[in-house]
């Protein structure tokens, strides 16, 4: 990839921190509506979307200082064992703006380097290199994005049979 490339990846990825701007606008019960009993509410969806874009602004950063490092992951104990149903949405989304703008801020000053030799590793043995780790972080968003619009339309049409409803 080019420095172009790479520079319009990064705009793309500073611009999905506002994908969940709209959240902040909801009324607590569409925040915490689960549509089934093993689904995440829209705010453990974002609390989830802030650990993963802190974790991923420390994991890349060692992919740059010491490639081939391996960095910790987490799984789903997390949304229980942090409570994030009972997070603050809005400390959530303005996190996820700050990482964003500050990794941004980084990756611009080193859009011309070769991001192909920065690597992180995990555990088991898999891991990204730079170009692959923002990719993973954009279509991130977008897994959840998805998630968050199904809620909001199951929670619309549970209001519509006289369940949940706004």
């Amino acid at each position: 990839m080019t420095a172009a490339d790479n520079l319009s990846r990064i705009e793309e990825f500073v611009a999905l921190g506002a994908a969940f701007d709209d959240t902040l606008l909801l009324p607590e019960e569409v925040v915490l509506y689960r549509p089934f009993a093993d689904a995440w509410s829209i705010v453990e969806q974002v609390m989830h979307c802030a650990d993963f874009d802190i974790a991923n602004f420390h994991r890349y950063r060692w992919g740059i200082v010491s490639p081939g490092t391996t960095v910790l992951s987490f799984d789903s104990l997390w949304t229980a064992r942090l409570d994030y149903q009972h997070g603050d949405l809005a400390l959530a989304v303005g996190a996820i703006k700050a990482v964003r703008t500050l990794m941004a801020d980084h990756l611009r000053r080193i859009a011309a380097d070769d991001w192909g030799r920065y690597r992180y590793l995990f555990p088991d043995g898999s891991g990204f290199t730079l170009h692959e780790g923002l990719d993973h972080f954009i279509r991130h968003v977008a897994f959840h994005r998805e998630l968050i619009d199904r809620n909001l339309r199951l929670f619309d049409e549970a209001a519509r049979k006289g369940g949940p409803g706004r």
